[in-house]
């Protein structure tokens, strides 16, 4: 039931799902979401169906909060993640910003805001504790940023058009932090948007590594 699942993330026995494409406004505004199942719900023999949403008052109950986008890519909730202060955070990818939603203690949203802007095209987001940032890739602008707990952006890598033949970023999707390595998955993807870095799909598909200090 599902239309355009992206990113997910455990919270306990909690699994949230982005939802990226799930329809659009009157204006032409895109609509996209996070979906919340319960581990116990979760079955091979029965899998979980979902019924296609329509509007806020004919959606599934699994459907956890839904985003208002611009409508430029139509692209919108994508990348997820959980922090240390036990709150969720989800990319908007065609509007280049994150969000906060604070949870109580049964995983429930207690509200949600807006908590860093500034990117392009935001796609995969990761927090990691040792360093106690999330790590964050801009698909648009070939680029991999940090952002810190008050929703400060750092740029940590960014290049021209590339194959990734020689480590650089070429169209840079999922990342994830392990140790002091930042990993970053090379979606390579080319939208012809006049504002996006990479232009053509091109091997080789490569991942990049990042140094932390």
């Amino acid at each position: 039931g599902l239309s355009f699942p992206d990113g997910l993330v455990w919270i306990g026995d909690d699994l949230f799902i982005t939802d990226t494409v799930l329809g659009e406004t009157e204006d032409g505004k895109q609509i996209s979401g996070v979906y919340k199942i319960n581990l116990e719900e979760l079955s091979p023999q029965s899998p979980v169906q979902l019924s296609k949403f329509k509007n806020e008052d004919s959606k599934d109950v699994h459907l956890f909060e839904t985003f208002i986008s611009s409508g430029v890519l139509k692209f919108g909730a994508n990348g997820i993640t959980i922090a240390g202060d036990g709150n969720l955070y989800t990319a908007i990818m065609e509007d280049g910003n994150v969000f906060k939603t604070v949870l109580d203690t049964n995983n429930n949203k207690v509200s949600t805001t807006e908590f860093s802007k500034g990117l392009i095209a935001t796609d995969g987001i990761k927090w990691d504790a040792r360093t106690n940032k999330f790590y964050i890739t801009d698909l648009f602008a070939n680029a991999v940023y940090s952002i810190d707990m008050q929703g400060n952006l750092q740029l940590l890598a960014q290049n021209a058009n590339t194959d990734g033949k020689d480590g650089k970023l070429d169209g840079p999707g999922e990342v994830i932090v392990r140790g002091n390595q930042v990993i970053v998955l090379n979606f390579d993807a080319a939208f012809g948007a006049p504002n996006m870095v990479n232009k053509t799909p091109d091997a080789p598909y490569t991942v990049s590594i990042l140094e932390l200090e």
